[in-house]
């Protein structure tokens, strides 16, 4: 819905200009006008020289649809955004989940015409192409982002299972007889324990390595090479 607030007294009568105000994901926040000359407004200065701009259509309509703004920026060289150029600022992601709002001034009003989230954006050397959707593009996403499902959506030991892997390690050592296949050791857990988990070597000649456990019965684990073990027991929950 359109809303009209004062005006910019100072205008002629004739002239009319758009003010564009970009929040960055830091919160920053940016002023500029598509006049040829800085308006003071609201307590802001809209800048007039940073950028020619080219605004597709704002459509109106009733119902859900989702409406885009298309833009494209022709800034100048001198202009920077947080110390970067504004295609290398765009490039480097700096406008990626950015809200613009733009009203259009008068000497009697400024209208409301539109508030969007930036959600496309590209540049060269020469352009900038910003694609702005209304707030109703949220809706889009996928929620709850974490459903119920016959299996766990995390990996074991990763930041969303909690688990930490240090709380289930076991320092063990090799013991004779162990070869490139069979690894004998004086580890104690019943049958199936390290079954799937991880062996690495922390010293001999082959400190660092890790290999995987195919099966483990009581004192030996096999597909593993010899030297000093640690051994990552891996347990027996949803995945």
């Amino acid at each position: 819905m359109k809303t009209a607030l004062a005006g910019v007294p100072w205008l002629p009568a004739d002239v009319v200009a758009e003010l564009y105000t970009l929040v960055l994901r830091d919160g920053a926040e940016l002023f500029y006008t598509s006049l040829d000359v800085d308006i003071n407004y609201g307590g802001e200065t809209y800048l007039s020289q940073a950028f020619n701009l080219e605004r597709g259509p704002i459509k109106t309509s009733v119902g859900s649809e989702v409406d885009d703004v298309e833009l494209t920026i022709y800034p100048h060289q001198a202009d920077t955004i947080e110390g970067l150029s504004f295609p290398r600022f765009v490039l480097n992601g700096g406008l990626d989940g950015a809200w613009l709002t733009i009203h259009r001034a008068r000497q009697s009003r400024v209208t409301h015409l539109f508030k969007g989230m930036v959600t496309d954006a590209g540049a060269d050397l020469t352009q900038l192409k910003l694609t702005v959707s209304a707030p109703i593009s949220l809706l889009n996403i996928d929620m709850p982002r974490n459903k119920f499902s016959p299996g766990c959506i995390w990996s074991v030991y990763d930041t969303g299972c909690g688990l930490s892997r240090a709380a289930y390690a076991v320092n063990g050592t090799v013991s004779a007889g162990s070869n490139t296949r069979r690894i004998f050791c004086n580890l104690t857990q019943a049958d199936g324990y390290f079954d799937l988990g991880k062996v690495e070597f922390s010293s001999g000649a082959n400190a660092g390595a890790v290999r995987s456990i195919r099966d483990y019965t009581n004192r030996r684990a096999s597909h593993l090479l010899r030297g000093l073990t640690w051994l990552y027991n891996l347990p027996r929950i949803a995945r």
